[in-house]
């Protein structure tokens, strides 16, 4: 019996908690929600409200740093996007819409270093939010490898 009432309270608290898409992302997106299910995406209308420039601040190893990014459509992907100025590096890397998220994959060179950028973009309160990492897959005595997040402002 007395398991009996201990299940019937935790099917209660776990039936309250109100379910519904907690990715800003989602056309059905509920700020209310608090277990996520059932998110729709329209990567199209996703990608036309990205478009445009957006002053962003970063943190990564050091200071925080502002600086403006411009997000385009990619021609060459029905679902991507090419953001430039991208760290403030006058640099552009592509992100391509997965599932419910960009992905962010890029590799450059700095300090005479190969090094590979991955990460996710995302909303947080409706505003452009990354995190990535810049790791050089191989020993470079000028760059450390660093995890960033950059926020629209």
């Amino acid at each position: 019996m007395k398991y009996l009432i201990l299940f019937g309270i935790g099917l209660l608290f776990s039936c309250s908690q109100k379910r519904g898409c907690t990715n800003e992302f989602g056309s059905n997106f509920d700020r209310d929600a608090m277990v996520d299910c059932c998110c729709e995406f329209d990567v199209e209308k996703i990608i036309s409200d990205l478009l445009g420039q957006h002053e962003m601040t970063e943190t990564c190893s050091s200071q925080p740093n502002q600086y403006t990014i411009t997000i385009e459509r990619n021609q060459d992907s029905n679902e991507g996007i090419i953001i430039s100025n991208f760290n403030d590096q006058n640099t552009s890397i592509e992100a391509n819409w997965n599932s419910d998220e960009f992905k962010l994959s890029k590799d450059f060179f700095s300090s005479d270093c190969n090094v590979e950028v991955t990460g996710s973009m995302h909303l947080n309160n409706g505003k452009v939010h990354f995190i990535y990492a810049a790791i050089p897959p191989q020993l470079c005595p000028d760059y450390a490898p660093r995890t960033c997040e950059s926020r629209a402002l």
